[in-house]
């Protein structure tokens, strides 16, 4: 859809009574239109009406690839939730990238295309920081403090129940440009509880106090961010445990969730905007999507025993949202796998 409508039931949905453990997920498919998916409608013998052939120099998929794109994810959720298929389960944990056969000509990697958002049951995660509570922006989900620097403004976004459409007149105001133009589709479309962050100067950070936080059970560091300008970001990530030990890791080695172009990492990007994707900033279509950073990779660091998390945005200037800050438990303990077929 146009709104990105789905992204509004994940949001609502994502956290569930606590004896509800299914996983919720979120895919975000960079370039894909309304129609591809769908070769035949209901109701209209043709839907270029709706979604034309993509124009040279356009990010978007053609049919073939959106096509292929959408055999591989539905039909391997499906035979991995339904079916029981394990040779799945690394791409939904998170862990595995897409087959070859999934990107354009049939040539891989591509996984910059898709960003896949995971959201664990109340048995495979423990919740850091999310924005529902009044005193959020002060205290984090276990117990200790949370501290903003440096941000030129910080604003709150609580939930909003609802479709998050125009008729939602409970929608609080948000910050300049993190605004969504419901009759373009553009810009950043999120109902679920995040906090909306501007800088114009390098290195604002989001310190947490964590704690003495144990990590036991637990496989991931995952957090959602949603840029709104530029095109991309960069994030870096340190923790610090109870032995003042710390290691500090650059998201985007972990994640494609940074930059809001199917633009793979390289050439400065995310940090710096590739030149052929100046003309779209400001048209893309934001959400909260997912960084997942394997704990391991905190070399030297206790993870049962962490004592603080920081954030730290080295970009000049910026606007992003944060939500979602957990421990997860993603199956990393399932090998990685190369997924040959459809």
């Amino acid at each position: 859809m146009n709104d990105l409508a789905g992204a509004s039931s994940f949001d609502h949905n994502r956290y569930g009574a606590t004896a509800d453990i299914a996983p919720r997920y979120q895919i975000f498919v960079k370039g894909a239109n309304h129609g591809y998916y769908n070769r035949v409608w209901g109701k209209d013998k043709d839907s270029t009406a709706y979604c034309d052939t993509p124009p040279v120099g356009s990010m978007r998929l053609t049919r073939s690839a959106q096509e292929s794109n959408g055999l591989f994810l539905i039909n391997s959720f499906m035979r991995y939730h339904v079916g029981g298929e394990q040779k799945f389960a690394a791409y939904w944990n998170g862990t595995a990238q897409l087959p070859d056969a999934v990107c354009e000509s049939g040539v891989g990697p591509c996984d910059e295309r898709v960003v896949l958002t995971v959201q664990k049951g109340s048995n495979r995660r423990k919740v850091i920081a999310r924005f529902e509570r009044d005193d959020s922006i002060e205290r984090n989900e276990r117990g200790g403090s949370i501290k903003f620097s440096d941000f030129n403004a910080i604003g709150r976004y609580p939930m909003v129940w609802g479709g998050g459409g125009a008729l939602d007149i409970s929608e609080p105001a948000r910050l300049p440009g993190f605004a969504y133009d419901y009759n373009s589709g553009r810009g950043f479309q999120v109902v679920a509880d995040h906090v909306e962050l501007v800088w114009s100067s390098p290195n604002p950070s989001i310190v947490i106090d964590l704690k003495g936080l144990s990590a036991r059970r637990m496989d991931s560091l995952t957090f959602r961010i949603g840029v709104v300008r530029p095109m991309g970001q960069e994030v870096l990530v340190t923790l610090t445990d109870g032995a003042n030990r710390h290691a500090t890791l650059t998201a985007s080695d972990f994640s494609d969730a940074l930059y809001n172009g199917p633009r793979k990492k390289g050439e400065g990007v995310p940090l710096k905007d590739h030149p052929d994707d100046v003309a779209f900033v400001g048209q893309a279509k934001g959400l909260l999507n997912m960084v997942a950073i394997p704990l391991k990779a905190f070399e030297g660091v206790d993870t049962n025993n962490l004592k603080e998390l920081k954030l730290v945005f080295p970009k000049d200037s910026g606007k992003v949202a944060i939500t979602d800050i957990e421990l997860q438990n993603l199956g990393r303990d399932k090998p990685a796998q190369k997924l040959a077929g459809k």
